[in-house]
């Protein structure tokens, strides 16, 4: 029994997810490059869903002088990250616990809002419904002039769309 809500338990949710997901690293360093252009100075950075840290593990170089705030539905992959993101200074880095993107409305973050959220691969598990509400909520926290940014599997809406996808998905999980 999985731990969280992907197929894989958070010890070997990076390996698993690596040899399912095509282009998994590119999410990371495609949101770290524009996080970049866009706000090279972030000062706080929320990422939701955070899995096991390997977002901000990447981004913490980078971004060494940003406080980052962890969130994420399962406690055991908040553990995960906890012990993946050592290196980072406990003065910036704060788990807000295990708590969805759903649940982020009980936050008062005041006056010190993120300037940066992320949800990676964190809302496909809502219906369109939740994902509206979890993203809305999403821009209710960040500071004027922030940025959100999302990745997501989505459902092609074609049966042409559908076979496509699958047939690339399939021949990506046997080349791995």
């Amino acid at each position: 029994m999985s731990d969280n809500l992907s197929p894989y338990n958070a010890n070997q949710y990076e390996s698993g997810i690596q040899k399912t997901m095509p282009f998994y690293e590119t999410f990371y360093s495609e949101t770290i490059s524009l996080i970049s252009y866009l706000k090279p100075d972030v000062k706080i950075w929320l990422d939701t869903g955070c899995g096991t840290g390997s977002l901000i593990s990447k981004a913490y170089p980078v971004f060494n002088k940003t406080k980052f705030l962890l969130a994420d539905p399962s406690s055991e992959m908040l553990e995960k990250a906890s012990e993946n993101l050592k290196v980072i200074p406990q003065s910036q880095l704060e788990t807000i616990g295990s708590i969805g993107t759903e649940q982020l409305h009980t936050l008062d973050m005041g006056s010190n809002k993120p300037q940066v959220i992320t949800a990676i691969l964190a809302h496909h598990y809502f219906n369109r419904e939740e994902r509206n509400s979890a993203t809305k909520k999403c821009y209710q926290l960040l500071a004027d002039g922030g940025v959100y940014i999302t990745f997501e599997n989505i459902y092609p809406l074609s049966d042409t769309g559908k076979e496509i996808g699958l047939g690339r998905w399939k021949s990506y999980q046997q080349s791995q």
